[in-house]
């Protein structure tokens, strides 16, 4: 049986450079909140063996009387949520691994094992900006962008599990090539790397000369802003939602990005209906979050 007032769940949140990780409550309680870089393989990608030596060694330090139960991750790309398989990250440059298994095996552990932007949607549904809200579209802005419709508590889902794969969505048909093998990509004009890209610096190294009056800096982000909102008027018309929560580490360009963003949608959604795009109430936690609130539902399931 399983007491939530007395045990935890780690919850791991693997982003595009970071890893986000904490022990998580129940109620959503978040404690010792850690954030550490993702290392890389000589081939560029992410290094998994790290990450769980990373998770080995943090359980080993914690000295608390609460039971640890179980471990929730959340990651990008496409997940075989059933088997624990990240089937394909373009970002982590990961195809078909065996997540659930690598982190069971070292942890000993139950593992479960979810897409960023589902657990995002699932984390501000159940202890953020997602609360009372019968239905939203919750959009993840870090190195790449993700996206998730949650409708009474739960994310809806194609075939094999795929959820609302935006950050990969062709907004120029002739445009920026993509890792993904397409060209104009979203995420190729509205992520960090894109923004990056543009500015010749880091992107809170570009938010911060924004906020310093730089003006090549305040357009990279105007620019963004508008692509990003156009983007958002398609999902508007396209899913029939009146609210789209943004998360992740982008979201927090105040209003250089958001702004322009908004002010497209204004212009251009020309259904009438009133409609609401709002900042996640945890933007660096919703995954984190989310991913403990499966890692609780598989150990309800389980007894």
């Amino acid at each position: 049986m399983i007491n939530l007032d007395q045990e935890l769940v780690v919850g791991l949140d693997i982003g595009g450079t970071q890893l986000k990780f904490g022990f998580v409550s129940g109620q959503g309680e978040v404690l010792n909140f850690k954030v550490k870089p993702i290392e890389r393989t000589d081939e560029g990608n992410a290094d998994i063996h790290s990450m769980v030596e990373t998770i080995a060694h943090f359980l080993q330090e914690y000295k608390g009387s609460r039971k640890i139960s179980s471990l929730g991750v959340s990651t990008p790309g496409v997940i075989d949520t059933d088997q624990g398989i990240v089937k394909t990250a373009v970002n982590l440059g990961w195809g078909n691994l065996p997540l659930r298994r690598l982190l069971e095996e070292r942890l000993g552990l139950p593992v479960s094992v979810i897409n960023d932007a589902e657990a995002g949607a699932l984390g501000e549904y159940h202890f953020g900006s997602g609360r009372h809200k019968d239905r939203f579209l919750f959009v993840s802005l870090g190195t790449g962008i993700g996206a998730s419709l949650c409708i009474d508590g739960r994310i809806y889902k194609g075939r094999d599990n795929t959820i609302i794969n935006l950050g990969h969505n062709c907004i120029f048909p002739n445009g920026r090539p993509c890792e993904c093998g397409n060209r104009g990509c979203l995420e190729k004009y509205v992520s960090g790397p894109a923004l990056s890209a543009q500015g010749g610096k880091d992107a809170v190294l570009l938010y911060e000369a924004a906020g310093q009056g730089d003006a090549n800096a305040r357009q990279i982000f105007q620019d963004a802003g508008q692509v990003l909102g156009m983007a958002l008027v398609s999902c508007l018309n396209l899913f029939g939602v009146d609210t789209i929560l943004v998360g992740g580490g982008l979201s927090q360009s105040g209003p250089y990005l958001m702004e322009p963003a908004r002010k497209i949608i204004g212009e251009r959604y020309k259904l009438k209906r009133d409609w609401e795009v709002i900042l996640a109430a945890n933007p660096l936690k919703a995954g984190m979050l989310g991913a403990a609130v499966m890692a609780f539902n598989d150990l309800k399931e389980r007894g």
